[in-house]
């Protein structure tokens, strides 16, 4: 960023690249102030990329204070999504048998209204005989009997404090319509990130996470489909 300024004998520049005679930094040289501040948080948020761990971890708060809460989360979920395969590529959303089970009637609608688009990622694990397995969003057919648990991702901050998270949970499929056992609807989870499930019946079901606070609705997952044999 420090490369755009420029400091001539009658103060800062930085030119507007569509209108050159325009410079940004006008109120810089009314009010050294703001310059000072700039500098400031340029410095911090410097610092704050460069001291990240290089692994993968799920404490952003540092990148959140200097670059803000909503461009972080935007940023942490597209690459966290792809890393836990938590939202898989459109494609498999428009397959016709998925988005007949999408589209089931028996699927509730949330009293709330919605983000535009998911900001959020959700990761899920399965156990079956005591052995632990990763499940990748409408992965391969996992037999019944095993229990499942679904963890929201998101930005750190979201997850803090005082929030809830409803879980919507729709199956489909003839054996829970035989066992007149179909869900649609939601669970809340009270400052508590993950949810637990088993699998009971072969259909494509699914799970979507709301996160709540205050009770507005601000960050919304994809639908996680799950199959089960």
């Amino acid at each position: 960023m420090q490369s755009f300024i420029e400091k001539k004998s009658d103060g800062y520049y930085i030119p507007n690249p569509s209108l050159p005679t325009e410079n940004f930094a006008d109120k810089w040289n009314k009010d050294p102030e703001k310059a000072r501040a700039f500098y400031e948080w340029n410095s911090a948020a410097l610092q704050s990329l460069v001291s990240l761990p290089l692994s993968i971890s799920d404490n952003y708060s540092s990148l959140e204070a200097t670059l803000g809460e909503t461009i972080v989360g935007r940023a942490i979920s597209s690459v966290e999504t792809r890393i836990d395969s938590s939202s898989a590529a459109l494609a498999p959303y428009k397959e016709h048998t998925i988005q007949i089970a999408l589209s089931v009637a028996h699927r509730e609608k949330p009293s709330y209204r919605l983000p535009k688009r998911p900001t959020l990622a959700i990761a899920a694990v399965y156990k079956k005989d005591g052995t632990e397995f990763q499940y990748s969003n409408n992965g391969a057919p996992i037999p019944k009997g095993c229990s499942l648990e679904f963890r929201v991702i998101g930005a750190r901050t979201a997850l803090q404090g005082g929030y809830t998270i409803e879980w919507q949970v729709v199956n489909t499929g003839g054996e829970a319509e035989a066992a007149t056992d179909l869900r649609g609807g939601f669970y809340k989870c009270v400052n508590n990130s993950k949810w637990h499930e088993t699998t009971r019946y072969s259909g494509i079901h699914y799970v979507q996470a709301f996160l709540l606070k205050r009770g507005a609705c601000i960050a919304k997952s994809r639908e996680f489909i799950v199959n089960i044999a």
